[in-house]
């Protein structure tokens, strides 16, 4: 999508955040953003309320034109559908680990947002940090790939991995990103 095609509501959004925030870049200068919308005390995986999600996706248009979610549970869900209405590029984190119900959870999360989504990130560094192998990191992305199509949205997928990583193994990878 490019530029021609953001809302209306996106052009002219205001954001009504009340976390501090001091922008020190021009807006939209970013392409993306990754949000982690936890107050003080929370953690990665807390659950967050639908406000607090909203909150911290009204910050990214004052210095990017779209976010990415490290996850689709405990609240994330909220970032995608909300951030696709202001405008942005939604890049949907879809957080893996060796934790099947877990992965499978992640997946029913992509399933809620797939009409807001533009791309799917399988993965967070899931292969060098160990939660998956390789052939599982892609079975999933490929899961994710079926999520989306069963829910008629065409948006790619990709995994996210060190640029190393994926150099030293883009034949196994390509296959299954797009």
């Amino acid at each position: 999508q490019g530029e021609g095609a953001r809302s209306w509501r996106a052009a002219t959004h205001t954001p009504t955040a009340t976390a501090t925030f001091t922008p020190v870049l021009n807006p939209g200068c970013l392409m993306a953003v990754a949000v982690g919308p936890y107050a003080p005390g929370q953690r990665g995986g807390d659950p967050i309320s639908e406000a607090q999600a909203h909150q911290y996706v009204d910050l990214a248009p004052s210095v990017a034109r779209g976010f990415r979610t490290f996850g689709l549970t405990n609240g994330l869900e909220y970032m995608i559908p909300f951030g696709k209405e202001i405008g942005l590029t939604t890049y949907a984190g879809v957080f893996i680990n060796s934790e099947d119900a877990q992965n499978w959870s992640q997946l029913d999360g992509l399933r809620s947002v797939a009409y807001a989504v533009d791309t799917a990130i399988v993965g967070n560094r899931a292969v060098s940090n160990h939660d998956v192998d390789l052939a599982g990191n892609l079975w999933w992305a490929d899961r994710a790939r079926d999520t989306l199509v069963s829910e008629g949205s065409s948006a790619p997928v990709t995994i996210a991995e060190e640029w190393q990583f994926v150099r030293d193994n883009v034949g196994v990878i390509e296959p299954h990103v797009d």
